[in-house]
């Protein structure tokens, strides 16, 4: 046999051994947020603000640093609560790398502004969901009443006692969780 080399034909693709990314499907497109506009994005900045001229450009460059560092890993954070002490912070931090008392204060205004427009304060489709499980759950609580009140005309009074202590049960159960956590119905 001559020295021959078993290879594969040429309709199989190559494999160099680096993952394949898949294209971009429409849902993914429509799915994914869209990317916020950088708005005067300026290579100079170098962790001074002596090398930007005007106050606009300081100002709009201190914002984009506050939203990169400071509001996007609150607002993907489910359970940070409070961005007030992160905001005096970060607006000593830039006055201490070259923003003026009065760049300082305009800074304040605008990343209110930033702020007011980036957090958003309700989640329609949440809202419509804890709507429609509280729904969900009333109407599963007077199915178990009319059940229990069925099994009681029916003469059935083992079984609509038994279905009489776990409704009870479960109601001061609630009751209970309720009352001692810090829920304003208790």
């Amino acid at each position: 046999m001559r020295n021959r080399v078993a290879s594969l034909p040429a309709i199989f693709p190559k494999n160099d051994g680096a993952p394949k990314r898949r294209r971009t499907s429409i849902f993914d497109l429509l799915v994914s947020p869209a990317a916020p506009e950088i708005v005067g994005q300026s290579s100079s900045f170098r962790q001074s603000y002596a090398a930007l001229k005007t106050t606009e450009e300081r100002i709009e460059k201190a914002v984009q640093v506050f939203r990169k560092n400071c509001l996007d890993p609150f607002l993907e954070d489910p359970e940070a609560e409070d961005i007030f002490q992160e905001f005096d912070s970060f607006v000593s931090a830039q006055v201490a790398k070259g923003l003026t008392p009065a760049e300082a204060d305009k800074l304040k205004g605008s990343l209110v502004n930033a702020l007011a427009v980036d957090i958003k304060e309700v989640d329609h489709f949440k809202v419509m969901k804890t709507f429609g499980k509280a729904i969900l759950s009333y109407f599963d609580i007077v199915t178990d009443v009319l059940v229990l009140v069925d099994l009681a005309t029916k003469g059935n009074t083992r079984m609509a006692v038994v279905q009489g202590v776990s409704l009870g049960f479960s109601f001061f159960v609630n009751l209970s969780l309720v009352w001692h956590s810090d829920s304003p119905f208790g």
